[in-house]
């Protein structure tokens, strides 16, 4: 009977080990949130925005406080055309990282995109008075 138990736990034991083994394994192959946001770029620059935003979204999973990730989600989605959600992920990212040049260059982007000339203005001096070298913001406010 002490055998028969000794081995029943030895046994337990392995398949504990086992699954730890394979939940590890399928935890490293996850791609982490920098490596998602790298990803989200390079296909947004393709011109790949719904790729670019299932991106973004994954990293936002992980990190749900990524306001880099909300800026660059919205200034996707606004090419896309979503700009409901385009306007939301902008004012996620501007109340996460006030301080964030790029959240205030998404607000614009999707404010004027909306229409709203004034207010982009607005997004994009915020912008430009956290990063006067923002050659982006510059523009896009001449714009």
């Amino acid at each position: 009977m002490k055998k028969e138990f000794t081995a029943s736990i030895r046994y337990t034991c392995l398949l504990l080990v086992a699954v730890v083994l394979c939940l590890s394994s399928l935890r490293a192959q996850e791609p982490d949130a920098a490596a998602l946001v790298a990803s989200g770029d390079e296909k947004a620059a393709r011109k790949d925005y719904a790729g670019a935003i299932a991106d973004y979204t994954s990293c936002l999973a992980q990190d749900p406080g990524n306001a880099s990730a909300f800026a660059k989600r919205s200034m996707v989605e606004t090419k896309n055309r979503s700009l409901d959600s385009a306007l939301a992920d902008a004012e996620k990212a501007v109340a996460i990282a006030p301080d964030l040049s790029d959240a205030y260059l998404a607000r614009g982007y999707v404010r004027a995109a909306k229409g709203s000339r004034e207010a982009a203005l607005e997004a994009y001096n915020q912008a430009i008075l956290l990063d006067a070298n923002s050659a982006v913001a510059h523009v896009y406010r001449v714009w």
